[in-house]
């Protein structure tokens, strides 16, 4: 099991909220790349060894990857959380998320894998 937690961890940190690597699976949890560059690098490299990555920051870099991941078959099984523990959190798949600015507080979970049932 595998606890993310974006901001103070005693705050904000609880197991309930989210579960994140399936298994053995290896996580790597990195801030979301400034260039389409360096994010495709960073997925061919997650795909390679079949690692679960964890994006976080994606606010206004949301707009250009949301595409990225449509073109390379991701949308549907990405899960993109914003706000977790918040009353208005989101987890949704990142195919219901329109390609606009989100918040600082947002991120994604792009497993090149993961079974047919996110929520």
């Amino acid at each position: 099991m595998v606890l993310l937690c974006e901001g103070d961890a005693p705050l904000y940190a609880s197991c309930s909220y989210a579960l994140l690597a399936l298994q053995q699976e290896s996580l790597v949890i990195r801030p979301t790349p400034g260039t389409t560059e360096a994010l495709e690098a960073l997925l061919d490299r997650a795909a390679a060894d079949g690692t679960v990555l964890a994006l976080l920051k994606l606010g206004r870099r949301w707009a250009w990857l949301r595409p990225l991941l449509e073109r390379r078959g991701l949308l549907d099984t990405s899960l993109f959380a914003q706000r977790v523990g918040w009353p208005d959190q989101l987890l949704a798949p990142a195919a219901r998320v329109p390609a606009a600015e989100q918040p600082y507080f947002s991120l994604l979970l792009i497993h090149q894998g993961w079974p047919a049932m996110l929520p």
